[in-house]
């Protein structure tokens, strides 16, 4: 939890810097920073079980954790979709510029290692996401509702959950995106 919201604040500093490079190094660092605070997936359930007595104090906890973390995406989201439009377009400007004369291969180079190191970095905050949805999952599975409230609210938990996982989903699926384009730049 601590990583990807550190991860989020850092990413969303750089962003507002305006600067993308700056943004996913924010993330990176914030997400090391947080990264003591991580959950694994079980630890999230057996903590909640020590932490709350009853279905429903655990079901309201997890509803504040899930909106939390789906904000701190949404945040980390618009800063990766930043970097992930900048870098974009250095790859277009190489590919396009690669075999004219004149051509600086050196600062290409560069480049491309810096889109390589941002790539690396989104696949890394990405990883993070997908241990703490799972974390999500395995306590969601462990509540047993037995009244019609609490029975109401893992409704509700699995829906923010699903919600979640499809935002962590399109950002990966935009992180391949990039990878592939890069992946098509060769210099020799």
């Amino acid at each position: 939890m601590g990583a990807l919201a550190g991860a989020g604040l850092g990413a969303l500093t750089g962003a507002l810097a305006g600067n993308g490079k700056k943004a996913l190094m924010g993330a990176a660092i914030g997400g090391a920073a947080g990264c003591a605070a991580g959950v694994a997936a079980n630890y999230y359930l057996d903590n909640l079980k020590k932490d709350y007595a009853t279905t429903a104090d655990r079901l309201q906890a997890m509803d504040k954790d899930i909106n939390k973390d789906t904000a701190d995406i949404a945040k980390t989201t618009a800063a990766m979709k930043a970097v992930i439009h900048d870098n974009s377009a250095t790859l277009t400007q190489i590919s396009i510029q690669k075999d004219k004369a004149g051509f600086d291969k050196a600062g290409a180079k560069k480049e491309l290692a810096q889109v390589d190191a941002n790539v690396s970095a989104m696949k890394d905050k990405i990883k993070v996401m997908k241990e703490k949805s799972d974390g999500y999952k395995v306590a969601i599975q462990g509540q047993t509702a037995t009244n019609p409230a609490d029975k109401a609210k893992l409704k509700k938990l699995n829906t923010e959950y699903n919600n979640l996982n499809n935002q962590i989903a399109v950002l990966e699926s935009e992180t391949n995106g990039l990878y592939s384009q890069r992946q098509a730049i060769s210099l020799g």
